[in-house]
């Protein structure tokens, strides 16, 4: 499970191995992320790319994580 801490960020996530071959294609692998904007968001446990961005514009990320509880994506204080 990924969270954001305060509440309200949207969450960017792809699994790492997409973001792997988008890579080795040349492409921007930060243009096929998916996103939501719910406050818990479930995912399968494995490897991801993910990026959180508050509605002020701080961002976290994008970073790659392995997923198998739950993690909290923690906004930027400066």
């Amino acid at each position: 499970r990924l969270r954001s801490s305060p509440a309200g960020a949207t969450i960017h996530y792809l699994t790492a191995i997409d973001w792997d071959v988008m890579a080795l294609w040349q492409k921007n692998p930060v243009e096929v992320m998916e996103q939501s904007n719910d406050d818990q968001l479930e995912v399968p446990a494995g490897v991801y790319v993910v990026k959180a961005v508050w509605p002020d514009g701080k961002t976290v990320g994008p970073t790659r994580l392995r997923i198998d509880g739950e993690h909290i994506m923690v906004k930027p204080t400066d």
